[in-house]
This record gives structure tokens, C-alpha cells and sequence, in this order.
């Protein structure tokens, strides 16, 4: 794309990122409450105030109580006031909301997106190394990525995506400079979303790497002794107790947001049926299987396997979001920096936004893109075995050889 100089590829993210600033901080300024001329303020971000709120209050026993969380956010949703958003995430996780709510609702939701805003960019540094074409463009990649729909959704939406994209980019960095230590301690944070944190760290260990394990297991501790600290040792226990109806009751309302392979199944054939269990089910495992291939040999490079990951980490998971599908954006990014041509990237990154009309299609558009993205980081895998040598043809006997170019 010659019309995209370097002057264009800073002057134009710098005016997008402009308008997304301006257009954030009016919101923020002109709300009434939780009210905004646009809709809600902060998004998913009332639920986690709730729980926090909780937690400052001392009420960690009704952490799952639904008609409790409800009450607690009773005047955060102006647009539906009967309406509340489940917390299912394990209790250590409503820690640092029960700081925030000190805030107040807005104060605490400004600093969130703040936060994850930065956590984007982190993420976006930590793996611009492993980009040669893209990666020196950090601010114009920051910016893409940001408007990529579920993470310009997830981001001012109050949502943790920017926050576990990062945790994935930083495990990528750490491990490509043989940090095991660090990398480890970094990918165990994933664990405040078990339905990734788990399966990246069964991946890690498949690279016989045993710092690594050392690195989680002292993350995993900690998490565990700050969850007994609210629900005492047996908290894993009675956090479990609840996923299970969570799950039911999500797809049911969720269904057609759900990315990943067995949700989107679901809501394409019905929630908990078994014509969409047990395909799913069965192209999950596949999912699995191929990842462990893919981490376990060493004919693959870093960058095809992490963006393999990224896309597996959205799609095998039974409850994975739209918003989480952002995580594929750095498989994007990978195969924005190899691919031959833009337009393959720049259609799929389009096709986010056809996400509000996933009621109208009764599925997610977005798992289809995911998809894409995954072919994408496959198809432009460089050759792990090298260039093939090139056949010279025999020259005559006393003849010069060839000039080298």
C-alpha cells in the first residue's frame, strides 16, 4: 500500500485516537449518573462495581448471590433498571474493585478503561519485536487493534480483554527471552479467567520447560491465598458450586455472543442440546489436540504458535464471549505482518463490525472471524524447512562461475 507513508501512518491513528479520547471523555462528562446520551455508562463495568462493593462492605458470603448482586447494582443500568450482569469470576478477582469503588462508580470506571487502555499498549510492545514489518509502527498497531471491534467494545465497555491479551503478550515476551522465571509468573495471572489461564499453562509445560511451572505455581499460590482470605480455604469449592448454573443461565441470555466453538454450536442449534454438545464437544478437543501438537514440536516459529494460541484461546473455552474474542486480535497482528497483501487482515478486522447484528443472525459473526484469523496466521507460516536449495545447471569446464548478485 504505497499511499500509506510514514507521515500517514502517524498522522492518521493520531486523529482516530483523538476522536476515541474526545468522544470517551464527553461521555464521562456528560453522564448523569449512570445515564449517557448514548445508552449506559461503563458497560459491563456495573458488575464488577457491585462485587466490589461488597467486598468493602464485608458481604463476601453473598459474592454469588445473584438477587444481592442485582440489588447492588440497582441504578448502574438506566436502560433496563430490573436488569443486573452476573459476577462468575473466582472472589480474588473482586480485590482490586473493592479499591476502585472507592472511587465511585464513575472514578472507578475511568481509571478501569485507563488501565486497560495501557494494558493494550504493553501488550502491543511486548510483542512489536516479534513483528518486523508491523512492529515498528507500535502506536499505528496500538491504535488497530483498539478500534478492532470487540476490543474497542471491551476496552471503554468495562470489560478485562486488554487486561488478558497483555497477560498473553508479555507470557510471549518473556519465554522468547528465555525469562522461564518471569513468564510463568505472568501467564499464572491468567488464572483470574480460568477457562484460559488453565489451558495456556497445560501448553507452557509441554515446552519442557520446568521454570515455567516454577514461575506459575508461585502466581497460583498467591491467587489461591488471596481467594481464602474472602471465602477462606475451601473457596475453590464454593466458587465451583456456581459456575455450572452460571454457564446454563448465560448461554440462555448470551447465546448468540458466544466465540467459542461449542457456544457458538449452541446457539446455532439450541442451548445444551445434543447436536450441538457433542460437536462441538468433539471439534474443541480437536482444537486442543492440534495446540499440543503445535507447542509440543519444535518445527514451528514462536510467532505462528502464539498466534495459534491466541485463536485457540478464544474458541476451545465452553464460555467465551465476544468481547473475549479480542485476544485473536494478536493473531492478527501476526498474520497482518506476513501476509503477501492487507486486504485479507483489513476484510476480517471490517467483519468485527457486523457484531451488533448478532441477534439478526441468531450467532456470533465474530466466530467466523476468529476462524479467519486462525487460517490466516496458518496459511502465512513461513516453511520450517528453509528454502529449498537452488539447482544450478553444470557450467563448462574452464568457464567463470557465475556472479553472485
Amino acid at each position: 500500500m504505497d499511499w500509506l507513508t510514514e507521515e500517514r501512518l502517524r498522522l492518521y491513528p493520531g486523529a482516530l485516537f483523538v476522536a476515541v479520547v474526545f468522544s470517551f471523555v464527553f461521555t464521562v462528562v456528560t453522564a448523569d449518573g449512570a445515564r449517557t446520551v448514548t445508552g449506559t455508562l461503563g458497560g459491563d463495568y456495573a458488575a464488577f462495581h457491585a462485587v466490589g462493593s461488597l467486598v468493602s462492605e464485608g458481604r463476601v458470603a453473598d459474592l454469588y448471590d445473584w438477587h444481592v448482586q442485582a440489588e447492588a447494582q440497582r441504578g448502574l443500568h438506566p436502560e433496563d433498571p430490573d436488569g443486573f450482569l452476573s459476577f462468575a469470576y473466582p472472589p480474588f478477582v473482586a480485590l482490586p474493585y473493592a479499591a476502585l469503588v472507592q472511587l465511585g462508580f464513575a472514578g472507578g470506571y475511568v481509571v478501569h478503561t485507563l488501565l486497560a487502555g495501557l494494558a493494550l499498549w504493553l501488550g502491543v510492545v511486548a510483542i512489536a519485536p516479534a513483528l518486523p514489518r508491523i512492529g515498528r509502527h507500535r502506536f499505528a498497531l496500538f491504535v488497530a487493534l483498539l478500534l478492532f471491534f470487540p476490543l474497542f467494545r471491551a476496552v471503554p465497555g468495562g470489560q478485562n480483554t486488554a487486561f488478558t491479551l497483555c497477560i498473553v503478550a508479555c507470557t510471549w515476551r518473556l519465554c522468547a527471552d528465555g525469562r522461564d522465571l518471569g513468564a510463568g509468573a505472568v501467564a499464572g495471572l491468567l488464572l483470574y479467567k480460568p477457562q484460559f489461564g488453565i489451558p495456556l499453562l497445560g501448553l507452557l509445560l509441554l515446552r519442557r520447560r520446568p521454570l515455567i511451572l516454577v514461575g506459575a505455581g508461585l502466581t497460583a499460590v498467591g491467587l489461591y491465598l488471596a481467594g481464602a482470605a474472602l471465602g477462606g480455604l475451601g473457596w475453590p469449592v464454593w466458587w465451583w458450586e456456581q459456575i455450572g448454573a452460571f454457564h446454563e443461565m448465560d448461554q440462555d441470555v448470551n447465546a448468540p455472543n458466544s466465540v467459542g466453538v461449542l457456544g457458538f454450536f449452541e446457539a446455532v442449534l439450541g442451548p445444551g442440546e445434543a447436536v450441538a454438545v457433542l460437536p462441538g464437544a468433539l471439534l474443541s478437543a480437536g482444537l486442543v489436540l492440534g495446540l499440543m501438537v503445535l507447542w509440543f514440536t519444535d518445527r514451528v516459529d514462536d510467532a505462528t504458535r502464539w498466534g495459534l494460541t491466541a485463536v485457540g484461546l478464544v474458541l476451545i473455552p465452553p464460555h467465551s464471549m465476544f468481547y473475549d474474542a479480542g485476544i485473536a486480535a494478536l493473531g492478527l497482528a501476526v498474520w497482518a505482518d506476513r501476509a503477501r497483501t492487507p486486504w485479507g487482515p483489513l476484510a476480517t478486522w471490517g467483519a468485527g463490525l457486523l457484531t451488533p447484528l448478532s441477534a439478526v443472525f441468531g450467532a456470533s459473526p465474530l466466530f467466523p472471524v476468529v476462524v479467519a484469523i486462525g487460517s490466516g496466521v496458518a496459511l502465512t507460516r513461513p516453511d520450517s524447512r528453509g528454502p529449498a536449495p537452488q539447482v544450478l545447471a553444470p557450467r563448462p569446464e574452464g568457464t567463470a562461475p557465475p556472479a553472485q548478485p
